[in-house]
């Protein structure tokens, strides 16, 4: 999978997507264009668009795009 699938992935709306990084569970839920929950570990928050999907830097400081290398146990 390349970093365009997976944004891809989240952008239909499709469902939940969970994953692994640095051990630490995390996730993306799409509620809708403008409503994207994403955690990891302890830390929460809601995403307006799929732009600050890509570029928050939730996952320990680090964007999406930043760890998509190191992202383990994707589950769609």
């Amino acid at each position: 999978m390349k970093l365009s699938d997976l944004k891809n992935r989240i952008a239909s709306l499709s469902g939940f997507i969970g994953f692994d990084y640095n051990d630490t569970p995390c996730g993306i839920d799409p509620i809708n264009q403008s409503h994207f929950e994403m955690w990891c570990g302890n830390d929460y928050i809601t995403a307006k668009s799929i732009d600050e999907v890509m570029t928050t830097k939730i996952f320990n400081g680090n964007s999406l795009t930043d760890i998509f290398d190191k992202i383990t146990n994707f589950d769609f």
